[in-house]
Order: structure tokens, then sequence, then C-alpha cells
């Protein structure tokens, strides 16, 4: 198994710069699509899947170098397991989560001093582990939620059953948060 070197993998290519600059019109784009439920449906109902495809993958390998420039656990990480023939590697509890303090798996290293919550896992595994979201973070993940559910149950008033057998704290009531907001 050969080993990428650290300059090859961790700054991204000339083409994927270029890539990267064409994504800002598509990011703008989603912003103002994704404003209201109404918006977020017509604007994904007519782009193709191919295309939608496409920015995906390119929007992942940006925030793959994002994540290796600003988040100092993920940077370590990376250099420490890349390789040609697997690529990028998945991140674990065991090689990534139990690895590294919980602030170096934060963007520049530290915890954000306002508007940060951590979540708490149910430990089902043997131990639970913290999980720092910022507001951002949570206002993104409550919006698409309500979309989804939306998307599946309509229009009308419903009732969310928080039937979350694991993580219910983590997880479960955020979702249940947002749920109540809809």
């Amino acid at each position: 198994m050969s080993t990428i070197s650290n300059s090859d993998i961790l700054l991204p290519s000339w083409s994927d710069r270029l890539r990267f600059i064409g994504l800002v019109p598509i990011d703008w784009f989603l912003y103002l699509a994704c404003r209201t439920y109404r918006s977020f449906l017509w604007g994904f109902q007519r782009l193709n899947p191919r295309y939608m495809a496409w920015t995906s993958r390119i929007s992942a390998r940006r925030a793959f170098y994002r994540a290796v420039e600003h988040v100092p656990a993920y940077a370590t990480f990376v250099a420490e397991h890349i390789s040609e023939d697997r690529g990028i590697p998945e991140t674990d509890k065991e090689r990534y989560i139990k690895a590294f303090p919980t602030e170096l798996r934060c963007l520049e290293g530290r915890i954000p001093s306002t508007g940060t919550l951590i979540d708490e896992s149910s430990g089902s595994t043997g131990t639970p582990f913290n999980w720092v979201r910022s507001i951002l973070e949570r206002i993104e993940t409550h919006i698409f939620v309500s979309y989804f559910a939306t998307y599946c149950f309509g229009l009308r008033p419903w009732i969310t059953i928080n039937a979350f057998s694991m993580g219910a704290w983590a997880t479960g009531l955020n979702v249940g948060f947002r749920h109540g907001d809809a």
C-alpha cells in the first residue's frame, strides 16, 4: 500500500480550486432556494439529478479540504491514515473520536464560546460521547428535518412521536424540537 504525501492530499489541486469557485453561484442559489419549503421544493424539482450529483461530489471535496485546513484533529487523522488505494479515510469512534479531544475536533481547535450546544450520546456502546453543535448547524439541521417531514407528511397539522431508541438526547430531542416549530 503506497502512501500519498501530505502535500499531495492536504491541498486541493488547481482544478479542484476552479471547481470550488464554480460552486459559489450554486451556494447562493441553494441559500435562496432553501429559505422556505415551497422555494426549496420548486428549486430542487427543476435541477437535473446528474447535475446535483456532480455538485454534491464537488461540495464534498470542498468540505474535506476545509476540514483538513480548519479542524486540527481531522488534519492529523487524514495525514496518518490516507492512502492512494483507499482514498479519504473513514472516521470512526476508535481511530478518531476516542483518539482526539473534543476541542481538537472543532473548528480551529476550540469549542466556540457562544451559540454552542453540546449533545451527549446515550453511551449505548459503553461510553457516552459529546458532540459539539454550532447554532448554524442546528438551524440548518432543523430546517432540513422540517422540510423532509413536510415532504413526507404534507402541510396539514401532524404530531411527532419521538421514538429514537438510542441517542434520544443527542438526536431525538433535537429532531423533536424542530418538529415542534414546524
